[in-house]
C-alpha cells in the first residue's frame, strides 16, 4: 500500500492492517507494507489481536536517530508494536520506540526549555547534551521524508551498536 511521503499515516496504515487480517484469514499469515507515519502504532497490533491475531507493527519514522559514533539524524525512532490474543485474559499488546526516550518527550522538553537527563540526546555534532533544545522541534520537519536541515538526535536504546541494530532493522523492515 503505497499512500506517498505526504499520506495520512493512520488512514493508510488502517487500511494496511485490514488487509493483512484478511490475507492471513486466507493463508495463515500475511504481511502488509504501507508507505504513510503512523506515530502511536498499539491500535493496528490490537485490530489484529481483535480479530483473534498476534500482530506486529513497525514504523518508520522521519529522522530521528544518528547512527552509532555518527552526528545528525539519519533513521527514524524505530517504532514498533505487537499484539497477542490471551483468551479470557486481556491481551498482551506493547507499543515502544527503540530509543532511550520518545521524540514527544524531547519535543515537550525543548517547548519547556528543561534538561533532560544525560545519555537520551546528542547535539548536532554528535556529542552528548542535556538540553533539549537542542532537540528540533516539530516545526523543523516540514517534509516527512527529510526532517531538519540540522540538528541533534536521539540515542538507540542501550546506546550502543546493538540498540541502533534494533533501530536499524525496524526501518529497513518498515
Amino acid at each position: 500500500v503505497d499512500g506517498g511521503p505526504k499520506a495520512a499515516g493512520p488512514i493508510v496504515s488502517k487500511f494496511a492492517t485490514e488487509l493483512a487480517i484478511k490475507k492471513a484469514r486466507g493463508n495463515g499469515i500475511a504481511l502488509a507494507a504501507a508507505r504513510g507515519q503512523a506515530m502511536i502504532l498499539s491500535m493496528y497490533a490490537r485490530m489484529a489481536v481483535d480479530a483473534g491475531m498476534v500482530g506486529i507493527v513497525m514504523n518508520q519514522s522521519f529522522p530521528t536517530v544518528a547512527p552509532f559514533g555518527g552526528a545528525g539524524p539519519l533513521l527514524g525512532n524505530g517504532t514498533f508494536a505487537y499484539g497477542v490474543p490471551a483468551g479470557r485474559h486481556d491481551p498482551i499488546i506493547f507499543d515502544a520506540s527503540l530509543t532511550q526516550s520518545s521524540a514527544s518527550g524531547m519535543f515537550l522538553a525543548a517547548l519547556q526549555r528543561q534538561k533532560v537527563p544525560p545519555g537520551l540526546l546528542l547535539d548536532e555534532h554528535g556529542m552528548p547534551t542535556i538540553d533539549a533544545i537542542d532537540f528540533p522541534s516539530k516545526s523543523d520537519y516540514r517534509d516527512p521524508d527529510r526532517g531538519p536541515d540540522a540538528g541533534g538526535s536521539l540515542t538507540a536504546l542501550g546506546d550502543s551498536h546493538k540498540g541502533y541494530g534494533l533501530v536499524l532493522m525496524v526501518c529497513l523492515f518498515s
